[in-house]
């Protein structure tokens, strides 16, 4: 074969790769990619074509194996803590790329293994072993967690971070090539939250210690903010604060007074519209669902000023009970501009928050296989493919299904 026809072939390859001919589907719903796709005469998103929507499973991808804890009465069922056991995933928007740092936690899960899938390469991986279950504790209450010691971390004896409960924590971080994890329950105690900050290198397997995270709480969210390269992370809606990767600096996040300051549990979750510069946040059954005054499904604070910045309840047309789950999958869609969620109390039905007029709607889906074990939440385990099409990580014994809207 020809030099001129090989780079041909090469560039054929590589069109094909790049408009999304590693996410295969049948109808052709349209492009497979991050990119806003760009046609004459037309604004807004493309119609909504029913014989798009549907569940596929991305075949090998399905969590690495996972040790056998030698511990009394493991099982495998013990396994689906890894995702059933409050933990959500970062991920790599570029790669298409999964990761589970340290997940388990609290009385659920001792190992502390890391995990990357990508849906790219069809494969999974383990990044590192666990920290092995010292023997003279077997079976017993003590889980090689010391007190909280004076640098208020939790590490187990080889210097890795403990096994914990995750919630919407975790964060790639682009710039850096590195996974982001912070605070979380450790294992074995779950009010043993910690102020531990580390950076996961997927290359290595190795973990890098940080800087101390400003609050040490059981129930973090955060989200990139690609504007300003830097992650806004919150403990529930209050204790608000900015987080620069570069100089691996926490900054209190300016804010006005509003009603809606309070520790409200561990299920909140952040997405940002770039388009509109703001930030949202969503919780468990509503904020504040005794206070009439003050309930709202979705809450809304401005980004970008120096002060003044404060919550305020959005008011939305139609049926809210999509915004109402424990932590559902929650991603922002820059080419519906709008947010979209998954909940695993209605299985069945993908949400769609139009944030042009503030208007919900659903689509109906097939059951995604492993959908049983998400039932304390999503987070980070739901996320954004390119146009029509979405990732969920629903259990480990099951693929990552691509869901398409």
């Amino acid at each position: 074969m020809s030099i001129r026809r090989r780079r041909f072939l090469a560039g054929l390859a590589a069109l094909a790769y790049a408009q999304g001919a590693a996410y295969p589907s049948s109808p052709d719903c349209g492009p497979r990619t991050n990119r806003i796709p760009r046609a004459p005469n037309r604004t807004g998103p493309a119609p909504f074509d029913p014989a798009c929507a549907g569940v596929a499973s991305i075949e090998g991808t399905v969590i690495a194996p996972l040790v056998h804890m030698p511990i009394t009465g493991n099982s495998e069922d013990l396994k689906k803590m890894v995702t059933l056991a409050w933990n959500g995933a970062a991920f790599d928007y570029e790669a298409k790329r999964f990761y589970l740092a340290v997940p388990g936690g609290h009385a659920d899960w001792y190992p502390n293994e890391s995990f990357m899938i990508d849906l790219v390469a069809n494969r999974s991986a383990r990044l590192h072993e666990m920290t092995p279950y010292p023997p003279e504790f077997v079976g017993g209450a003590n889980r090689d967690i010391p007190s909280r010691p004076a640098n208020g971390i939790y590490l187990y004896t080889d210097g890795k971070p403990a096994s914990r409960h995750t919630y919407a924590m975790p964060i790639w971080l682009p710039k850096q090539q590195r996974v982001l994890m912070a605070s979380g329950a450790c294992f074995d105690k779950g009010g043993r939250a910690d102020k531990y900050c580390g950076w996961l290198d997927p290359a290595t397997g190795q973990w890098a210690h940080k800087n101390l995270w400003p609050f040490h709480r059981s129930g973090m969210a955060a989200v990139y903010d690609f504007r300003r390269d830097r992650i806004f992370c919150g403990r529930s809606t209050q204790n608000l604060w900015t987080y620069d990767p570069a100089t691996d600096t926490a900054t209190n996040f300016p804010r006005g007074s509003d009603p809606y300051n309070a520790d409200i549990g561990v299920y909140v979750s952040f997405q940002i519209d770039p388009k509109e510069d703001c930030v949202y946040a969503i919780n468990l059954g509503g904020f504040f669902p005794n206070d009439d005054a003050k309930r709202a499904d979705l809450l809304r604070m401005k980004l970008g000023q120096n002060t003044g910045q404060a919550w305020e309840p959005v008011a939305i047309k139609g049926d809210t009970s999509g915004l109402k789950g424990k932590s559902p999958g929650f991603e922002y869609d820059a080419d519906m501009h709008a947010l979209v969620l998954w909940d695993f109390a209605y299985p069945d039905r993908v949400a769609i928050l139009r944030l042009a007029d503030m208007a919900m709607e659903y689509r109906a889906i097939p059951v995604p296989p492993g959908a049983e074990h998400t039932i304390n939440g999503v987070w980070g385990r739901f996320r954004r493919l390119g146009r029509g099409r979405y990732a969920l990580m629903a259990s480990p014994f099951f693929p990552v299904q691509r869901i398409s809207v």
